[in-house]
């Protein structure tokens, strides 16, 4: 590997140790939203976290009014709005990155046979994943 490609790789090293750490704030930021939709005329709140299960039910004193199956069919169809929600917002808050995601260069590129990077990126809110190496790497 001459210089050119050892610097190549050092950057490419860097952004994506930057690019996980972007990923990692933006994962908690993730994990504090929340969505509230109603349904049933307003009667039925219903609240979701990031994951889109339900942290809250919420009733209007006027729930009476409803069926039992129209108050069913009130719940599911506020849960599922909440959720729609809070997925599109968190898809929202990590579309930078995705797109950033786009733009760089694979390691593969750089390294013949080398495995690219950019799975290491977890953009889902889950937990971040390691690079074999990291810390035993002079690069890093």
């Amino acid at each position: 590997m001459n210089d050119a490609e050892k610097a190549q790789l050092a950057e490419l090293l860097e952004t994506t140790r930057r690019q996980m750490s972007v990923v990692d704030d933006l994962r908690h930021r993730r994990s504090l939203l929340t969505a509230t939709a109603s349904a049933g005329d307003g009667r039925v709140h219903i609240t979701v976290n990031a994951d889109g299960q339900p942290i809250r039910t919420e009733f209007g004193d006027d729930i009476g009014d409803l069926t039992f199956d129209e108050i069913a069919e009130a719940v599911t169809e506020a849960a599922q709005r909440a959720a729609a929600d809070v997925t599109h917002r968190g898809q929202q808050l990590m579309e930078p990155v995705l797109q950033n995601n786009l733009h760089l260069p694979k390691l593969s590129d750089i390294v013949a046979g080398a495995p690219d990077l950019d799975h290491m990126i977890d953009t889902s809110g889950q937990q971040a994943r390691q690079i074999p190496g990291a810390a035993t790497d002079p690069l890093w």
